[in-house]
């Protein structure tokens, strides 16, 4: 099982995101992937990431896009079957709680199924407000806690 990251918004056309957003993604799993404790999270590589809107022209309504697209989630995690899921920005809150409130939501863990799942801020609103991402920083520490938990 890997460590699913969740991320805010629609896939492009690569299923990747690209320019300062896709770089922000990247050094934050790099980031968990390096100070990790738990031997099957070493590297990126070991992060699985996802997207919560499978549909790449839905941005016009991503709320609904979001909610529509959930069960495709539920099965992509099932497969997957993560024992911790970072769900990065509203979006992928709303996805998985059905609630967007993502300062509500992160500084604990959830249970989702048989995984923890984090909330956390987006990775372009970490680029977009430097203040966030002491909090962002602070909620990948607890899921690097959860996954090592999970690991014993």
């Amino acid at each position: 099982s890997r460590t699913n990251v969740l991320a805010e918004g629609i896939t492009d056309q690569t299923g990747h995101f690209e320019g300062e957003t896709g770089i922000q993604l990247q050094k934050i799993i790099q980031w968990m992937a390096r100070v990790s404790k738990n031997e099957r999270f070493r590297t990126a590589g070991d992060a699985y990431v996802s997207y919560a809107v499978k549909c790449p022209d839905a941005a016009a309504c991503i709320d609904e896009a979001a909610l529509a697209c959930k069960p495709l989630l539920e099965k992509e995690l099932s497969a997957v079957n993560p024992k911790c899921v970072v769900a990065l920005g509203e979006t992928a809150a709303l996805a998985l709680t059905g609630s967007r409130d993502v300062k509500g939501l992160r500084g604990r863990a959830h249970a989702l199924g048989g995984a923890k799942l984090i909330i956390s801020h987006a990775a372009r609103d970490i680029l977009e407000n430097a203040e966030l991402k002491k909090e962002a920083w602070a909620d990948l520490e607890l899921a690097l806690d959860e996954i090592s938990k999970a690991a014993v």
